[in-house]
């Protein structure tokens, strides 16, 4: 697909990368076939090749349009698209460059702003959010429905899968740097507290670090001066401990919970790079993605299994996983959460589309309500349809959305697999 850069994109890091992007699209449409807002909606313009389409007249004519805009903030960005492209059409970062120029060009409606600089001052922060997160629990049965599927529910409801604490290891085989996040500190500090004590189980020494949020929020949002603000605090601190263990020889990763966190952080020199950083930052950038692995990466089935207590198997024993976007287009991680989950002994039952968006996409089911409930809907009629005793997912934000409309418990992966060791 051709395109000519309107002068105000000419000669720009990201109109250089949008029109590089877009010259590999060949329009073929495989694309649509696997769009979430496409398959509800049959309309082009909900579809990645429609949305490129309108990006490419944007970079020509160099215009913002609400119109482009209301097709674009439609967008999931689950790159669901990008894994079934033939092309290899980075579809995720043209979205990126079109709506960080529509953003500050374009005014939306006044509730829309209040909204948006709302959650930018709340979910980030978890200091600021956990008296909202413990009030809204301890009130959620007393709201109306549709304020209280926003409100986590206590992870006590379904009971606890937490073992004794073990220490840290004296010979660890590793270090790992665990960032607490944001929202998931508040709403569900089990999972940090149960990876940690898996980690030890398993041998490596745990360095927490109250980081904060990794900067998706804001990044998707368009916010630049905040993503770089949150970006470059987490990089130095990470950056410090890293350099350390460097000069000791020792083994380091940052190890990230939420599928949705982990994809940003390996994205972090991408975001420097193109938001015209030093190099300094753009290098230092560079090693924080580098280090960054999921949880499931760190870990292989057989050293699981030779830490596996046959005596601890328990029920629940059928499960059904929900592989959040994140992990299995954004970090092209598929099948890796459902070994290790199949090492201990769980039964995973298949369904129909694992492989689509369930409709949470970070702060999407709050601007985009219609799409994201009936997208929650498909997905959990799949899900309930294997009769599991839990679902389970890798992503704060699906198991929060997720549950905000499920009956049957959901849960963290690492929750599971950390009680059978």
């Amino acid at each position: 697909m051709k395109s000519s850069l309107h002068a105000i994109f000419s000669d720009t890091k990201q109109g250089n990368l949008a029109q590089s992007i877009i010259q590999k699209c060949v329009h073929c449409g495989f694309c649509n076939a696997n769009c979430p807002t496409y398959r509800l909606t049959g309309e082009e313009l909900d579809g990645p090749r429609g949305r490129i389409y309108q990006i490419k007249n944007l970079l020509e004519e160099g215009e913002a349009s609400t119109n482009v805009q209301r097709h674009l903030d439609r967008c999931l960005t689950c790159r669901r698209c990008e894994t079934t492209c033939p092309s290899s059409v980075q579809y995720s970062r043209l979205m990126d460059i079109a709506k960080h120029f529509l953003e500050p060009r374009l005014k939306r409606p006044l509730s829309a702003r209040i909204l948006r600089t709302l959650l930018l001052w709340l979910l980030p922060y978890n200091k600021r959010l956990y008296p909202f997160i413990r009030l809204g629990m301890f009130l959620r049965s007393a709201m109306p429905s549709c304020i209280a599927q926003h409100i986590p529910i206590n992870e006590q409801t379904y009971g606890q899968y937490g073992q004794k604490k073990h220490s840290m290891p004296k010979n660890p085989i590793a270090t790992v740097i665990l960032p607490s996040g944001c929202v998931q500190s508040v709403a569900k500090p089990q999972i940090n507290e149960e990876t940690i004590q898996f980690l030890h189980k398993l041998g490596y020494r745990v360095v927490p670090t109250d980081t904060g949020c990794c900067g998706a929020l804001a990044h998707h949002m368009s916010a630049s001066k905040i993503t770089n603000q949150q970006l470059k605090h987490n990089i130095q601190c990470w950056y410090e401990i890293l350099m350390e263990a460097e000069l000791n020889k020792h083994p380091t990763y940052i190890v990230i919970t939420a599928s949705g966190c982990g994809a940003m952080v390996k994205d972090y020199a991408y975001v420097m790079q193109t938001s015209n950083e030093s190099e300094e930052w753009i290098q230092k950038a560079q090693i924080i993605s580098d280090a960054c692995v999921d949880l499931s990466e760190l870990i292989t089935p057989q050293y699981l299994q030779s830490h596996l207590q046959q005596n601890n198997v328990k029920e629940p024993c059928k499960i059904a996983y929900h592989p959040p976007c994140t992990l299995q287009h954004g970090q092209n991680n598929t099948g890796k959460v459902e070994a290790l989950l199949k090492t201990v002994g769980y039964e995973l039952l298949p369904f129909a589309d694992s492989d689509q968006c369930c409709g949470s996409a970070g702060t999407y089911s709050l601007f985009q309500p219609k799409i994201a409930k009936q997208l929650r809907k498909n997905k959990l009629s799949y899900l309930n349809g294997t009769n599991p005793d839990i679902i389970v997912t890798a992503n704060i934000g699906c198991q929060l959305f997720l549950e905000g409309g499920a009956s049957t418990p959901i849960k963290h992966w690492i929750q599971l697999i950390n009680q059978r060791i």
